[in-house]
């Protein structure tokens, strides 16, 4: 039975903010009221919207990574790109408003833009003393905890604090996270869900999934996102401009079914891999018929992101000798070099990230709001 669960723009009521109140709004299309309305309409309803903030991706969550875009209107409302010239609110334009609102659907895993695009934001109200809100929305992996922690040496707009791949917080509970440990003190609330526990994955709850991203079709693809995001930094196509965005990685020179032979023998738990030939459409090998692996999560309960990754990348440096990687943007993506130490084994480094995880579980504790 699916449970109901109910966001914090669904509970907005409970904000307690004055009617006309002036704000502005960090979104895009893809968050929605349990009725499909959308953020942009319930918030200009009820307060008076002055400007709209756009994270990477735009407005509409349509623009491919990594494309920057300019400021722009939508009716009378001025809209400032926050991926582009500028990554955080304008000053001015903050220090104008009663409250600024952030309402964008996350996908649990440290290396999103989002996250640092929340954290730029809350600085900004912090220097200008506006109230900084978040409308709380689950995190669709659940609350659980797994993967390496960034090294700070490797902090960038894809991934900016020490925190786990998988980081098992919803993003107002990462709010109030980094709020405390990051000494960036704005004046933050937080309007919470109702519903939602930490043992919920999305598939587990009545609500529809809208993209956030062009690459991130449905709620699935998280859990993929988490193990096969760093091919962004490889010769391989990650699956974009594909039907399977993070499930695949594929070359015309790669030897597809030595390699899903190689990784099924490995019996790691809640996934399978199989050969098959694709073209992308978009993005690395466009346009080309390439050999590709496709993953296929079996069991989302004993699926082990950081496992997953750690053995493509493995089966990857051993299987296809023309594997080339870009060691500055792995390192970002990862947050750490040591998964291109020839020396450490996979069960080391398990071990080490799993210590990580655990660490970092016991640092985040303070900032649950939901069991």
């Amino acid at each position: 039975m699916k449970h109901s669960v109910y966001t914090g723009l669904d509970n907005i009521e409970a904000l307690g903010l004055a009617k006309g109140a002036r704000v502005g709004l960090i979104t895009n299309t893809g968050a929605c009221r349990r009725d499909g309305k959308q953020a942009i309409d319930v918030i200009s309803e009820k307060y008076t919207l002055c400007a709209l903030f756009a994270p990477e991706h735009g407005l509409e969550a349509r623009l491919e990574a990594g494309k920057s875009f300019e400021n722009s209107m939508l009716g009378e409302t001025k809209v400032y790109s926050l991926y582009g010239a500028n990554s955080s609110p304008d000053h001015f334009a903050a220090a104008s408003l009663d409250a600024l609102i952030y309402d964008i659907q996350d996908v649990g895993a440290r290396h999103y833009t989002y996250l640092s695009t929340l954290s730029n934001s809350m600085r900004i109200c912090a220097e200008t003393g506006t109230a900084f809100i978040v409308l709380d929305r689950p995190n669709p992996l659940g609350g659980v905890i797994d993967g390496e922690v960034l090294e700070e040496k490797f902090s960038s707009f894809v991934g900016m604090y020490p925190i786990p791949t998988r980081y098992g917080l919803t993003i107002g509970e990462y709010a109030r996270y980094i709020n405390s440990r990051y000494n960036i003190n704005c004046h933050l609330k937080i309007c919470e869900m109702s519903g939602w526990s930490r043992d919920l994955i999305w598939s587990d709850t009545d609500l529809v999934w809208r993209a956030p991203s062009p690459n991130i079709p449905n709620c699935e693809t998280c859990f993929y996102y988490l193990s096969t995001c760093f091919l962004e930094a490889t010769n391989l196509s990650e699956g974009r401009g594909t039907p399977y965005p993070f499930r695949i990685f594929a070359a015309p020179d790669l030897n597809s079914d030595l390699i899903a032979h190689d990784l099924n023998s490995r019996n790691l738990p809640g996934i399978s891999f199989s050969p098959i030939h694709i073209t992308p459409t978009a993005s690395k090998w466009m346009n080309t018929e390439c050999n590709a692996v496709l993953l296929t999560i079996t069991d989302f309960n004993k699926f082990n992101a950081l496992s997953v990754k750690l053995n493509v990348f493995s089966a990857l440096r051993k299987h296809y000798p023309s594997l080339s990687v870009d060691r500055d943007f792995f390192c970002k993506l990862t947050g750490n070099s040591l998964l291109l130490d020839d020396d450490l084994p996979i069960y080391k480094l398990q071990e080490l990230f799993d210590l990580q995880a655990q660490e970092f579980k016991k640092l985040c504790a303070f900032s649950h709001i939901y069991n």
